[in-house]
């Protein structure tokens, strides 16, 4: 019997081949990777319930994004007091998304943790396709994204209601968009510059991605590709009307309800620190406070580094230097120098522009995006090692550039940083504090137990017409459904300027009150021990007192009644 001759492949089917080959297997890559973090984000929501005893949030800002939401959802407009507008929101982008979300999944809770987790899985898959483009080697990408997945503090902020997932994402993939979209002369080279636009919206310290896509085209093509300056000039400009022709909405909607094109709840936290306050003010200052902070704020990356995973850690150095070299390489695909950028400039920037109790606060909430860039970086660190240790002992070698890890060895290592990313999510760490997965329990548990019961106990106890003065404006807001005076000034801007008349911000919050005569003050009163020490204003009623207090700024939350006979300006 004769054999059958098959006709060979011909290029274009041999092509096409390959790529559905390797389709095929980033699906199953997507899966292994989704499921994983699935199951991580599983066992923190049974812990936080087994804890808590209740649903809930880790922060009390998670519920002001559902006050807004729900305001929207019920027709009161972008408001925080129902049908007074103000842009009080820092992540209006999340709060839209929320309230859509919200609309259609009948359940709070539900809608806002689907969103977290979904984009919290994007965030992973990004991650997988950003390491994608450093090196062709198969187990990279995947292990990157599966060490994102296991990797704090991603599972705290799928679950905490907040913004950091979605700006994550939309940061990473912006990030991919700029290194694989870059060259191209169709519409897809603006999608860096769009995605770099939402993601401002959706976190403003985001604003300076697009300003480091911009640096490092310009390197790129100066050290690299040695393209056409003038060529480049050219559509950078066109490239930043697009980003602007984004952001302007925003900016004006800002203006018209504050005068400022950022949100009040940004300027109300960064207060009158900072280069702006520097320039406009000459508060000389100012430059001792943004000094401190460029230190501070670099420290708290590697800190950061070390906490998440101290054995990937140790790869860091390594990986950081082998990708600002990874573009001169012959035969590199990777063209850019963007992730070591973002986390040069990110961290400057937000020292000089927002120093503010440093970047690691909250689970590290304003640098979510750090966190895949990081593993990203150490991973490699550890794939380019053996290059590194024959460079070192000059070795010939046949293979350039990043190489498998081969051996028993190498499976050991792996093996250890997944162990310790485990470890520091599930069990106690060298420290005396509680691991990732306890921590998020006991942030719910503490949330629900203050703001959460006072919140309900405003909505039972007090007048339907009662204004309520408070320090924590969230669950106070949302279960207490009454009007409210923010005494930090995130949603009550106009009281910013009295906060700032002088070092003692209680003196400005005083002659506020008297101006408006709130009928209840909710405060933490180690803030404001003048204040509460004022028993000829206000009439303690009700108050909370924390156990194990891991997340309030006060181990008790007191409710007073004003006494309307009391003078606000004359001491006791």
């Amino acid at each position: 019997m004769g054999t059958v001759q098959r006709s060979p492949l011909q290029p274009e089917q041999s092509h096409l081949t390959v790529l559905l080959i390797r389709s095929s297997l980033m699906k199953k890559h997507y899966l292994i990777i989704s499921c994983l973090f699935l199951v991580l984000a599983g066992s923190y929501l049974f812990g936080m319930l087994k804890v808590a005893g209740a649903p809930g949030f880790p922060l009390d800002d998670s519920w002001i994004h559902l006050q807004f939401a729900k305001n929207l959802i019920t027709g009161n407009g972008f408001s925080y007091n129902a049908d007074i507008p103000v842009n009080g929101s820092t992540s209006p982008l999340w709060t839209l998304l929320l309230a859509g979300a919200w609309g259609i999944i009948p359940s709070y809770f539900a809608a806002a943790v689907v969103l977290g987790v979904l984009f919290s899985v994007l965030t992973c898959i990004y991650s997988y396709k950003i390491a994608q483009t450093i090196t062709k080697e198969n187990n990279y990408p995947l292990l990157a994204g599966m060490l994102v997945a296991v990797t704090p503090p991603l599972a705290w902020a799928a679950l905490s209601g907040m913004e950091p997932p979605l700006y994550a994402f939309l940061a990473l993939a912006g990030i991919y968009f700029h290194i694989t979209f870059r060259g191209k002369s169709d519409w897809r080279q603006y999608a860096a510059t769009s995605t770099f636009a939402l993601t401002a919206v959706a976190r403003p310290e985001c604003l300076i991605l697009f300003p480091i896509a911009v640096i490092d085209n310009f390197i790129t093509r100066r050290l690299v590709d040695d393209g056409n300056k003038r060529e480049l000039i050219k559509k950078s400009l066109l490239h930043a009307a697009v980003f602007l022709i984004i952001l302007i909405p925003y900016a004006v909607f800002n203006y018209t309800l504050s005068g400022s094109p950022v949100p009040t709840s940004f300027s109300a936290k960064v207060g009158n620190r900072g280069i702006v306050d520097l320039i406009a003010h000459g508060n000389i200052r100012n430059l001792t406070i943004i000094v401190y902070y460029v230190f501070q704020n670099y420290h708290d990356l590697i800190k950061s580094c070390v906490e998440n995973n101290f054995i990937l850690s140790l790869f860091f150095i390594i990986g950081f230097i082998a990708l600002l070299f990874a573009p001169f390489r012959e035969g590199s695909s990777h063209r850019s120098f963007i992730l070591p950028l973002v986390l040069i400039l990110q961290p400057l920037a937000m020292a000089v522009v927002t120093p503010f109790e440093g970047i690691l606060i909250q689970n590290q909430r304003y640098i979510t995006h750090f966190m895949p860039l990081l593993v990203i970086i150490e991973l490699y660190g550890l794939f380019t090692l053996p290059d590194v240790i024959r460079g070192l002992f000059k070795l010939s070698s046949q293979k350039r550039g990043p190489v498998s890890i081969p051996g028993s060895m190498s499976i050991a290592v792996l093996l250890l940083i997944f162990i310790v990313s485990f470890k520091v999510q599930f069990f106690a760490r060298f420290s005396d504090a509680k691991p990732k997965s306890l921590q998020y329990a006991y942030n719910v548990k503490n949330i629900n137990e203050m703001q959460v019961r006072i919140g309900k106990w405003i909505n039972e106890n007090t007048d339907k017409n009662a204004v309520i003065a408070a320090n924590d404006i969230g669950a106070i807001a949302f279960f207490g459904n009454r009007r409210i005076i923010d005494t930090v000034g995130l949603v009550t801007p106009e009281i910013i300027p009295y906060l700032r008349k002088g070092p003692d911000r209680q003196k400005g919050l005083l002659e506020y009150l008297e101006l408006k005569r709130p009928d209840y003050l909710v405060i933490f009163p180690n803030w404001y021990p003048m204040i509460a020490a004022r028993s000829d204003l206000f009439e303690k009623v009700y108050s909370v007192r924390l156990k194990d207090n891991i997340t309030a700024g006060g181990r008790e939350m007191v409710v007073y009644r004003t006494i309307r006979a009391g003078s606000f300006q004359n001491k006791p």
